[in-house]
């Protein structure tokens, strides 16, 4: 059944660039086969992950790619010593040693090499690894490509043509010293910049046919270093940036007339990513800033935030001047869209696409391994390939809908309703907001009674002093906010009026708020060691439990009992099986204990140490980190069911939903989606940042600074609900399976309609 889900979803993948809508019947029918591959597609409809998101693994030591026009080619330049040029994955040469480079082509459909691949001819035997390049840029139609590498003086080098179907060189190499290269999108000619020396002037810039014939020359007016060169769609246009020690410079060209239109003098800054123009011609964008001295910039200029200037060809006035909260690091990537007014800035954290009209941010896609190197639109704008620093390409399907990454104009800490995709923001003044995920507008707000609450302690450093999460109730309709002290506001969701309150000075709580599935019971976790267990009904309009359960006494008994921000209870979790219920608890010391209560009496049934987290997992069974990076599902006895490999750095929180058939976890570099019962790993795309996960079947991530700062950070929410992707897809296929298709796809099985709102497709 495995086998036949796999097919039909590599099927599917195949049919969705000509045929979505018998993809999305694929994928609808790999459900009843197995139920791991449905969930990846909902997904990619939800999250644009898997297939929506498709990594192209490349082999190590790539430095430089570009994307053939339908999306599914792509080519990419190597380094790699001379001893490992017959290896498939080249690894990268220690500085010093001789190098050289090739050329790959690389097919994205199947992620897999193609047959071709040229042989860059080795540069000067002293170029060593730390020299650039080797570069390549392929035409727009996909006919030719130039490679070239980035070496000046005695180990200068030449760029070299080729046929892009073939990977045969076309005409003679074109001579060095090259400080950029770009072709025009049908091929017909390279621009070519000059870096000086040898009797060249800084800053040439020559018109070359890919044959090698020196037809034109732009004058470059003594401005500089040649930074970036790129060509608009219908290749009329040329945008340039060149630097020099004193100013940075943008010039725009009209390469048939071979003039400039103008040049912006941009001050004492320095590039940080290629200039991009748009298919007419008629804004370019620019990235400046960062910190100099890290990028090779002239010494002196002070360090200034990245920020992408747009400028308008005609007029070259400033069209815009774009900084965004997402920025980090010392690069950021620009791309216009080729037919939707729309510009992709990609920075080491993910992509921001943003309208050309507006400028206002259309959509936000968060991964794990960024896109500051390059963003790329293919396919008539229904793909961006993303490459960032550490290798792997992303291929993004821009024509998937789903929620993304939402980017609130709140910050605050977050949490997603369980029924819903209502979300709740605690804001810093200690507000409360609702808002929606689908249409990301504000629905409610509310001024709660608990003073202080959220108000980060102004320190941003730590979760000492901050009120925790808010939580749900597990109908969706009531949030529980807790302040500092341990006050808690109850809040009715569809009013926004605040219904109740609790004032628990027994006990400082930190995190340790826990609903039970059924709705009936709330647990609350105390810095004295204790658990207070709440009809959840009148929680909020009575100051009584039903029952307290001291559990830990052990202040000074372990290194972190010193601390007050980890005294008593760190974490809990609450359950209800039969007549009994069941609390999994963090304590002070890091260790995991389980407890059934019993007609109000709670006894221990397994301990765990050194755990930072502690969850229920399918059957009862234990979900920790015990081991730090790995989360591990244990019986009572401590043996291991499985465990779930895919974080580099310690778990810090995980969320398992109500039926525990899934799970989120968090550590600092990603965020895991799991299938509890088969341990299978559902990729995020983006890295956990001191992220935060709040939700249930449905799962809400928020991503923010350093240091347990989970404010202002993007809000990222999955829908995992399979019965509700699959209402969407088969509304986005609008029909069934005609009968030739079925007996293509599934000869064994009878023909049966799998979209009941649409017609059966026996008729057709």
């Amino acid at each position: 059944m495995e086998t036949i889900a796999a097919s039909q979803i590599a099927d599917s993948q195949t049919a969705r660039l000509t045929d979505p809508a018998l993809a999305n019947l694929l994928a609808v029918e790999a459900r009843h086969r197995i139920d791991i591959e449905l969930t990846r597609a909902n997904l990619a409809r939800n999250t644009l992950s898997p297939s929506a998101v498709r990594v192209t693994r490349v082999p190590p030591g790539a430095n430089a790619g570009d994307f053939g026009p339908d999306a599914s080619w792509s080519v990419f330049a190597y380094r790699a010593s001379e001893a490992q040029q017959s290896t498939a994955a080249p690894k990268p040469t220690p500085s010093g040693n001789a190098a050289r480079g090739y050329v790959e082509d690389f097919d994205n459909v199947t992620q897999r090499p193609g047959d071709r691949r040229y042989d860059v001819p080795a540069p000067a035997p002293n170029v060593s690894f730390a020299d650039p390049g080797p570069w390549v840029d392929l035409s727009d139609d996909g006919s030719r490509l130039v490679v070239w590498y980035g070496i000046t003086g005695p180990n200068r080098h030449d760029a070299i043509v080729l046929d892009a179907l073939t990977f045969e060189p076309v005409g003679d190499p074109i001579p060095g010293p090259i400080s950029g290269v770009a072709i025009n999108p049908d091929g017909s000619l390279l621009v070519v910049g000059r870096p000086g020396g040898s009797g060249v002037p800084l800053g040439t810039i020559d018109l070359i046919t890919p044959g090698g014939e020196i037809v034109g020359s732009l004058p470059s007016g003594g401005d500089g270093q040649i930074d970036g060169v790129q060509f608009s769609g219908d290749g009329s246009r040329l945008v340039t940036q060149q630097f020099k020690s004193d100013r940075a410079s943008v010039k725009v060209w009209d390469v048939v007339g071979e003039m400039t239109l103008f040049t912006k003098s941009l001050g004492a800054v320095f590039f940080a990513g290629a200039p991009a123009i748009s298919q007419d011609g008629r804004l370019v964008a620019v990235v400046t800033g960062g910190d100099p001295t890290s990028q090779g910039g002239a010494s002196g200029l002070r360090q200034t935030p990245l920020q992408v200037t747009v400028l308008d060809t005609e007029t070259a006035a400033v069209v815009a001047e774009i900084r965004l909260d997402t920025f980090s690091g010392n690069d950021i990537s620009v791309d216009f869209g080729a037919v939707e007014p729309v510009l992709a800035i990609g920075d080491p954290s993910g992509v921001t696409l943003m309208s050309t009209k507006t400028f206002e941010v259309m959509r936000r896609m968060d991964q794990g391994n960024g896109a500051e190197l390059g963003v790329w639109f293919r396919d008539a704008d229904r793909a961006l390939f993303a490459q960032g620093g550490f290798g792997p390409v992303l291929r993004f399907d821009l024509t998937v809908e789903g929620t993304g990454s939402i980017a609130l104009p709140v910050a605050g800490l977050t949490s997603l309703s369980p029924i819903g995709d209502t979300i709740a923001v605690v804001e810093l003044g200690g507000s409360l907001s609702f808002w929606s995920a689908g249409s990301k507008e504000r629905i409610g707000t509310a001024d709660l009674l608990v003073p202080g609450t959220a108000e980060l302690g102004s320190t941003h450093k730590g979760i000492s002093g901050i009120g925790g999460v808010p939580v749900f109730s597990a109908d969706g309709a009531l949030l529980y906010v807790r302040d500092a002290d341990g006050r808690f506001s109850v809040v009715d969701v569809s009013s926004a009026d605040v219904v109740g309150e609790v004032d628990l000075t027994v006990g400082r709580t930190h995190n340790a708020l826990a609903v039970s599935a059924s709705g009936a019971f709330i647990a609350t976790g105390h810095s004295d060691g204790r658990v207070m267990l709440w009809d959840a009904a009148s929680f909020g309009t009575t100051a009584e439990p039903v029952a307290e359960f001291p559990l830990f006494d052990r202040v000074g008994d372990c290194d972190l009992a010193t601390d007050p921000t980890f005294d008593g209870i760190r974490q809990l979790s609450i359950m209800e099986s039969g007549s009994v219920l069941q609390l999994r608890v963090v304590d002070q010391c890091g260790d995991a204990t389980g407890w059934d209560v019993v007609d109000g009496t709670p006894s221990k049934t397994a301990t765990f140490p050194n755990s930072l987290v502690v969850d229920f997992g399918p059957d009862e069974a234990y979900l920790t980190s015990q081991t730090g990076t790995r989360l591990r599902l244990l019986a009572d006895d401590g043996a291991e069911i499985r465990s779930f490999d895919a974080h580099h750095e310690d778990v810090l929180q995980t969320s398992t939903s109500h039926d525990l058939g899934t799970m989120a976890s968090v550590s600092r570099d990603t965020i895991g989606l799991w299938y509890t019962r088969s341990g299978e790993f559902l990729a995020s795309g983006i890295t956990g940042a001191q992220a935060h996960v709040a939700g249930d079947g449905s799962f809400a991530v928020t991503s923010g600074g350093a240091g347990f700062d989970w404010f202002g950070g993007p809000v990222v929410v999955w829908d995992l609900d399979p019965d509700t992707w699959e209402e969407q897809a088969c509304l986005a296929a609008g029909r069934n399976f005609s009968l030739f298709e079925w007996q293509q796809f599934f000869p064994d099985d009878a023909y049966r309609v799998t979209c009941s709102q649409w017609p059966s497709g026996l008729g057709g």
